[in-house]
């Protein structure tokens, strides 16, 4: 499953959140694999614990993404470019498209 753009309303993000939780967790349906994006500063603030006497409002939002987000830097390094520039000229033609 594609979640592009997984900032979801904060109305309904913990609704979605344990929807997801479910599909995750019901043996019937898997194997399943639920990819998102998400920008960096809404990662931080879902997975930041809530201060003392504050509600929790990202609780089953943080239970998803903790220990499972994968940042991608903004740019590829040079040697990141020069290694992808290879593959395409030896035949990637997705990676000689994406360039």
């Amino acid at each position: 499953m594609w979640l592009n753009e997984a900032q979801p309303d904060p109305q309904v993000g913990e609704r979605i959140a344990a929807a997801v939780h479910s599909i995750l967790t019901t043996a019937e349906r898997s194997p399943v694999l639920i990819l998102g994006t998400l920008w960096p500063e809404y990662a931080t603030r879902y997975t930041a614990l809530p201060l003392p006497g504050q509600a929790d409002s990202h609780s089953r939002v943080r239970e998803l993404l903790a220990g499972r987000i994968l940042a991608v830097p903004e740019a590829f390094d040079p040697a990141a470019l020069a290694a992808a520039e290879s593959l395409a000229h030896k035949g990637d033609g997705l990676l000689a498209e994406a360039l």
